[in-house]
């Protein structure tokens, strides 16, 4: 009898959790997403509980990013429940057609019961056109029109990843996609936002996205084949030296992918060669960020040509490779040309000038006009000031005078008043 009372009693406590476990159980009944090219992404979750459901978190990650986002799709609670969530792909927030993206829901019930679903993967497509692939060695070119151009970009593609291997140490780390628009009309759709003016005025021939390890690229230009090359250049190189720190110079970004293309394009040669003849080239301290002024891109491109073309053709495609691995480790520009060659930036640019039959670089005085009149340093922001202030420094000794002045003042002001307390005390006392 004790031992059937053991037995009863045990399958009691074994039902006792099961019934714990059952009233604690979240399925997943279905989930799915809608394309809505080029607007959003729209995420739908239908899940049942034993207890209401009531919080639904979708945690997501896009392109190459290494952090997952969140949101919070919406739904009434409940044991059985119909969730969504729209994700805007456009407009400030623009996520490039093509992108992988890896996502997972996070669910509770009131009874704070939890579960985590397994991964889900999806590519976020433009889905105006029917997609034919070309398959490289870690690059795919996606095409739908033109074959005969699909085929162009795919041999400039295995050509120029050969040539940068070869030539300035460069091999890319992680797949590529290479998508090739028909016409301007059909590319801007996939772009990010561009006002009207903007877009009318200005043909995009590719643009590089390294988020997302992409290249667009506009079939019916003329000038395919170079395009193709440069900005595919420009995603290999923000492969190896894209870091968390520090960018590397515009001069040797643009350079290597003007390298890429071969032959310098005749109106950057045109403007290097008038350049050197005038004693006018660019400063290359002042070329680590594109020129502000228009007249001056062409030389800056040309200039930047040059000094890669100088670095690979003296030392070698073995260093190029290591100073972009110094550069990816977050290295100033200094310092990893010193690492790497042995030359800070003044150096190098005056060992190129010479290569190339320059005049040396005028002085720094000379070249940023700078004169020896003071400079304005910035003040101390008041409060409530919105915006700071700025005054020159030949001033800020008076601006100090008058601080110590205003400061005596209230310190004298404190003791007058303290003093007239005292007394006015005394005199109410002895009334």
């Amino acid at each position: 009898m004790r031992k059937l009372a053991m037995v009863l009693a045990l399958l009691i406590a074994l039902a006792s959790i099961g019934m714990s476990l059952a009233q604690g159980e979240i399925t997943v009944v279905s989930q799915s997403y809608d394309n809505h090219f080029p607007k959003d992404l729209t995420f739908h979750l239908q899940v049942q509980g034993n207890q209401d459901i009531s919080k639904i978190t979708l945690y997501y990650q896009v392109g190459s990013n290494t952090s997952y986002s969140y949101a919070y799709p919406t739904f009434t609670p409940g044991r059985m429940v119909q969730a969504e969530h729209v994700m805007q792909t456009s407009g400030a927030k623009y996520v490039t057609p093509g992108s992988e993206m890896k996502y997972y829901y996070e669910i509770e019930d009131s009874g704070g019961n939890k579960l985590k679903t397994s991964q889900y993967d999806l590519t976020y497509l433009d889905t105006r056109f029917n997609w034919q692939t070309i398959q490289g060695d870690q690059f795919t070119v996606y095409w739908y029109a033109s074959q005969q151009i699909a085929q162009l970009v795919f041999q400039t593609s295995q050509s120029t990843l050969a040539k940068m291997k070869t030539e300035a140490g460069q091999s890319l780390q992680q797949p590529v996609k290479v998508w090739v628009y028909r016409n301007k009309q059909e590319m801007d759709v996939a772009l990010p936002f561009q006002s009207q003016t903007t877009s009318q005025d200005i043909i995009t021939q590719g643009q590089a996205f390294p988020d997302a390890n992409e290249v667009f690229i506009l079939g019916s230009d003329p000038a395919v084949v170079s395009t193709t090359a440069h900005e595919l250049t420009h995603l290999l190189t923000e492969q190896l030296t894209n870091n968390a720190f520090s960018r590397i110079p515009t001069w040797l970004n643009e350079g290597l992918s003007m390298y890429a293309e071969g032959q310098l394009r005749s109106a950057n040669q045109s403007a290097l060669n008038a350049a050197i003849r005038n004693n006018s080239l660019l400063n290359l301290r002042a070329m680590s960020s594109l020129p502000g002024k228009p007249e001056q891109v062409n030389l800056f491109y040309g200039e930047a040509h040059s000094i890669v073309r100088y670095l690979i053709d003296t030392y070698g495609s073995t260093k190029m490779s290591e100073l972009l691995a110094t550069f990816k480790q977050g290295t100033s520009t200094n310092e990893a040309l010193m690492k790497v060659y042995g030359l800070n930036v003044d150096q190098l640019e005056a060992n190129w000038r010479a290569a190339i039959g320059a005049q040396p670089a005028p002085s720094a005085g000379a070249e940023t006009g700078a004169s020896s009149e003071a400079q304005k340093v910035p003040t101390i922001v008041p409060f409530g000031s919105r915006q700071p202030q700025t005054a020159p420094a030949a001033q800020q000794p008076q601006a100090l005078t008058n601080n110590i002045t205003f400061y005596v003042v209230l310190a004298a002001s404190a003791v007058v008043l303290s003093l007239a307390l005292v007394v006015g005390l005394a005199f109410a006392r002895r009334k």
